[in-house]
C-alpha cells in the first residue's frame, strides 16, 4: 500500500513553519496585543512565560505553526492544535492573526494547509474550534461551507461589559477532504475549480459586471441589492474566506492579487470595481 503524499507546508501566498526560539517574543506580543488579548484563549489574562512557553504538550498544545506571507516574509498569524484525543479521534485548533491581516484571507489560506497537515499526519476524524459570537463576524462564512455549529452555550463568555454566546464548531475529515479536493490547487497554485467547488470562467463583459455578479454569489446577496456604495464588511458580510475567494477569482481571470494593505483599504463595492478595472488594464 502506498503512503499518502506528504502534507504541503508551502501554499500559493503563504507558508507554514514551526516555531523557533527567536519567535517567543513575537508570540507574546501577538497574544498580548490589545486587538487580541481578550479574544485569545487566555481571555484577557497574561500567564507567566513558563506557562506559555513550557515543554511541548505541557499546556495541551501538540502543534504550533507560524503563517508567513511569502511575498514579504512577514508573519501573518499563528495556528495552534491542542487537546488531542487520539483514542476518540479529535483535537481542537485555534488561530491568532497579526493585526492588519484579519480580513485578507491569508490566515485562512494558512489554516487550510494546517488542517491538511493534521488530517494527513494523524488518524483524526474531527477538529473542533471555539468562538464567541463576538468573534464570529471575522469568519462567519466558514460555518456555511466548512465547520458546522455543534453547540452554543448561551451568555457563556463575559467580554467588554456584556455576555456573549460561546459556539462549538466542528469540521469532519470527510467534509475537509471534499473541500480540499476542490480547493487544493487554489491553495497551492495552478489550475483549479474554485475554492467552493464551482468552476470559474474568464470574465465576459466589463470587469464591473463580472465583479458584481461574483460578489453577489459569494455573499448570497441579490444582485439588485448591490450598489457601488454597499459596505463590504458591514453590509455584505465579507470576511477572511470571502477575501480568499476574491483573490482566487482574480487569479483565475489572470489578474494580479491585491496586497494585504490594499485589501485593508477596500471598503465598498466601488473600491473593488476600481481595483479590478485597474488590474484588468494592466493585463491588456
Amino acid at each position: 500500500m502506498e503512503l499518502q503524499a506528504e502534507a504541503q507546508f508551502d501554499g500559493l501566498r503563504v507558508a507554514l513553519r514551526a516555531l523557533r526560539s527567536e519567535d517567543h517574543s513575537l508570540i507574546i506580543e501577538l497574544e498580548d496585543h490589545p486587538a487580541n488579548i481578550r479574544r485569545w484563549r487566555y481571555g484577557g489574562r497574561t500567564p507567566s512565560l513558563e506557562a506559555r512557553l513550557g515543554p511541548a504538550g505541557s499546556n495541551g498544545i501538540f502543534l504550533q505553526l507560524l503563517v508567513i506571507e511569502k511575498a514579504s516574509l512577514r508573519p501573518v498569524g499563528m495556528l495552534v492544535g491542542y487537546d488531542p484525543d487520539f483514542s476518540n479521534g479529535y483535537c481542537s485548533m485555534a488561530a491568532l492573526s497579526v493585526p492588519g491581516y484579519q480580513s485578507t484571507g491569508l490566515l485562512f489560506e494558512g489554516g487550510a494547509l494546517f488542517l491538511n497537515y493534521i488530517f494527513t499526519t494523524w488518524p483524526l476524524r474531527k477538529v473542533y474550534a471555539e468562538s464567541t459570537s463576538f468573534n464570529l463576524e471575522q469568519f462567519e462564512s466558514i460555518t456555511h461551507s466548512l465547520f458546522s455549529v455543534e453547540g452554543r452555550l448561551i451568555d457563556h463568555v463575559y467580554l467588554q461589559g456584556q455576555y456573549w454566546d460561546k459556539l462549538i464548531l466542528a469540521l469532519t475529515r470527510q467534509t475537509f477532504e471534499g473541500r480540499w479536493r476542490e480547493s487544493e490547487a487554489a491553495i497551492l497554485g495552478g489550475p483549479r475549480e474554485g475554492i467552493c467547488g464551482e468552476g470559474r470562467r474568464r470574465a465576459v463583459g466589463s470587469p464591473a459586471s463580472w465583479l458584481q455578479s461574483l460578489v453577489a454569489t459569494m455573499a448570497s446577496v441579490p444582485l439588485e441589492e448591490l450598489t457601488s456604495t454597499s459596505l463590504l464588511r458591514e453590509q455584505i458580510g465579507f470576511d477572511s474566506l470571502s477575501w480568499l475567494e476574491f483573490v482566487v477569482a482574480l487569479e483565475d481571470q489572470g489578474l494580479r492579487a491585491p496586497t494585504p494593505e490594499l485589501i485593508a483599504e477596500m471598503r465598498t463595492v466601488a473600491d473593488l470595481v476600481s481595483y479590478v478595472e485597474s488590474a484588468a488594464a494592466e493585463s491588456r
